[in-house]
């Protein structure tokens, strides 16, 4: 490194000073850089980013919540892992080879990230015309010199290389970090049938993968299943995820639960604990906030501590599994809904519209395959087209040949 020293003359007046000077120049001259003085790395993105603007003092949310509005995005930061040849992180195990699945083993990972650089984007972000950096992306990034290497706590992040949301997941490749979304996804260690990248049941009672002549009843193990399947497959939504949605409102976790949605949350959950308030009064809260829920520091502090608890996850699949079974009701009755892939169907209502479940079910007599075409192509004008969901509902509840359903064709 070109760090300048200066030195007083007046210090080498003797022999044994002037064999010290002698020695030091050899070893100077001697000296090797492996890096070269290079300041612009590839890293690995090994965290979701974090608005810099969204983060209040003393939160920690590294793991946390992401800004999704449009336009103009304020500076961002996420956690990276150098992987040039004679990375500065080689003495660090790689998070992405690691495979956890108890929560001490999630927890070890996590704090494995931590140990890595963090990197902050140069300038303001636009999300219109830039690629937000995703967990596996490969990126550019630039570390300051200091006198013995780098500086290894922070960086700056420059540019996207290479996206790899849609690579296939592959455990033998050192840069897959699917196993390490995955440990994130259920840091708390709490019950749950999340499936793998491979379609894999992890826990409970049915057995991931049905095909959709495959009838098995609702319960709690499926429900959570079908969520992680479909709903927040890819890591589109997460336990932690608190952010406001694109019509301004406060969205909360698994199912980003806003406003009246809320209800539920606060049903399952300690609301004393973490707001200092009853169950009724949180409840009597949603009216008045009308989605600015994250205007309200305390509110915000309080959702914080929750959704990084140890409890958040099985609160939040109570939560869920409670609105799935209320709502699935009439399509179970109604249309003699029996299968995985028909309860996901209506799942997607329920999450996006639940008013649209009824119309659409009315409109074509609670035929699943022409309302999950229905929900696809955008013909509910509340309910976006292009959802990831349509895709995944094929991955990992299959038609049968003969079943004659609809496959999802994009747009």
């Amino acid at each position: 490194m070109a760090i300048k020293e200066f030195l007083d003359n007046s210090l080498f007046t003797d022999p044994r000073s002037a064999r010290d000077l002698y020695g030091n120049a050899l070893r100077k001259h001697l000296s090797f850089d492996q890096f070269e003085t290079g300041t612009v790395f590839q890293a690995i993105v090994l965290t979701r980013p974090v608005f810099l603007a969204d983060v209040a003092e003393g939160d920690d949310s590294l793991f946390g919540y992401a800004t999704r509005d449009d336009g103009k995005l304020t500076k961002f930061s996420f956690k990276g892992r150098i992987i040039n040849e004679d990375s500065p992180h080689e003495y660090l195990p790689n998070p992405c080879n690691a495979r956890g699945t108890t929560a001490e083993e999630k927890a070890k990972i996590r704090r494995l990230v931590t140990l890595h650089t963090t990197f902050i984007s140069s300038d303001d972000y636009t999300k219109s015309t830039n690629y937000l950096p995703q967990v596996g992306d490969i990126v550019n990034v630039r570390l300051e010199e200091n006198v013995f290497s780098y500086d290894l706590q922070f960086g700056t992040f420059v540019s996207v290389k290479d996206n790899r949301t849609n690579v296939e997941s592959d455990e033998s490749d050192a840069l897959d970090c699917e196993s390490l979304k995955n440990a994130f996804r259920n840091i708390s260690g709490a019950s749950s049938t999340r499936r793998s990248s491979r379609g894999i049941s992890r826990t409970g009672s049915y057995q991931s993968g049905a095909k959709s002549n495959q009838q098995a009843p609702i319960s709690d193990d499926l429900i959570i299943d079908i969520i992680n399947s479909t709903i927040s497959a890819g890591g589109s939504k997460n336990y932690n995820d608190l952010f406001l949605d694109s019509q301004g409102d406060t969205a909360v976790g698994i199912l980003h639960f806003t406003k009246s949605g809320l209800k539920k949350l606060y049903k399952e959950m300690d609301t004393e604990k973490y707001f200092g308030k009853s169950e009724n009064e949180m409840v009597d809260s949603i009216k008045s906030y009308s989605g600015d829920e994250m205007k309200d520091s305390s509110w915000k502090q309080g959702m914080l501590s929750f959704l990084n608890s140890s409890e958040s996850e099985s609160v939040q699949n109570r939560a869920a599994s409670r609105k799935f079974k209320e709502g699935l009701v009439t399509p179970i009755n109604k249309g003699g809904w029996n299968t995985p892939r028909e309860y996901a169907v209506g799942m997607f209502y329920l999450n996006s519209y639940p008013k649209c479940l009824h119309e659409m079910g009315a409109k074509y007599n609670w035929d699943a395959e022409q309302m999950l075409r229905a929900y696809c192509e955008g013909e509910c004008s509340a309910v976006s087209p292009c959802r990831s969901r349509c895709n995944h509902i094929n991955k990992s509840y299959p038609l049968t040949a003969s079943s004659g359903g609809y496959v999802y064709k994009g747009c």
